[in-house]
């Protein structure tokens, strides 16, 4: 076992929620080198509704892969990632109001992008617009759309990426002042999260700052590498908590 990893593996019923966890965080990173490959490729979804029901109706597959809908999925799996993380990290008395705040952040995090993302009624209205019998019937869809954009370009998402965000960062200074993670995890983490702190362009709204996106995607590379990194810690403690019940 890697001497930077240690922890409370004393009650071995924990393990599996390590490796849960482990998992989670590896499924995460897959989907963020898939939607990674799929911008590089094809580039940013559109700005405009028109440009949201032509993706959909010329390939509903790539368009929803496009419009980020694999993070719904990796917005549920935080639940068990973080999980994971405050009993890993819960040992330390003086970190722990903090742990529980980071939490409370993830999991409102959670709510507040699953009622924020809208990708899916959009894919919905693309769907009567493409079968719209009449301009009137075409434009009710496109005004039904705009509102969808709105909804799922606003202040919803931001406060939900920002929510992560924070989230993270405080995990982060935490595993700094623990033997549980490395402190290369740590400063990953730390650097990855400082640079998500603000909304992207055509995210949030305009009153927020915007960060620029060759920063977000510095931000994204260093959040991949702490996944990676805190897969690796949890499976180690998962496989230290397996090796204790056995002897």
């Amino acid at each position: 076992m890697n001497p930077a990893i240690s922890s409370d593996t004393s009650n071995s019923a924990w393990k599996n929620l390590y490796r849960v966890g482990g998992a989670a965080a590896l499924a995460i990173l897959v989907i963020y080198l898939v939607e990674l490959v799929v911008v590089i490729t094809v580039g940013l979804p559109p700005t405009t509704v028109e440009g949201y029901f032509a993706m959909f109706q010329n390939n509903r597959s790539l368009g929803l892969l496009r419009s980020f809908s694999l993070d719904i999925i990796a917005t549920f799996l935080h639940g068990p990632l973080f999980i994971a993380l405050f009993f890993a990290l819960k040992r330390n008395r003086k970190t722990y109001s903090a742990l529980v705040i980071a939490m409370i952040l993830a999991f409102i995090e959670m709510a507040v992008y699953f009622t924020s993302n809208t990708v899916f009624s959009l894919l919905y209205l693309s769907d009567q617009y493409a079968t719209a019998a009449s301009d009137a019937q075409r434009s009710m869809f496109l005004t039904a759309g705009q509102t969808m954009l709105a909804i799922n370009n606003g202040t919803g998402l931001f406060m939900a990426f920002t929510l992560y965000a924070v989230a993270g960062l405080i995990i982060s200074v935490i595993m700094l002042q623990s033997n549980t993670f490395s402190k290369v995890t740590a400063y990953a983490g730390i650097i990855g999260t400082v640079l998500q702190l603000g909304p992207p362009p055509g995210y949030g709204p305009a009153i927020f700052f915007k960060i620029d996106p060759i920063l977000i995607g510095i931000g994204g590379v260093f959040l991949m590498v702490w996944l990676f990194l805190i897969a690796k810690a949890l499976f180690q403690l998962g496989s230290a908590a397996l090796k204790e019940e056995a002897e």
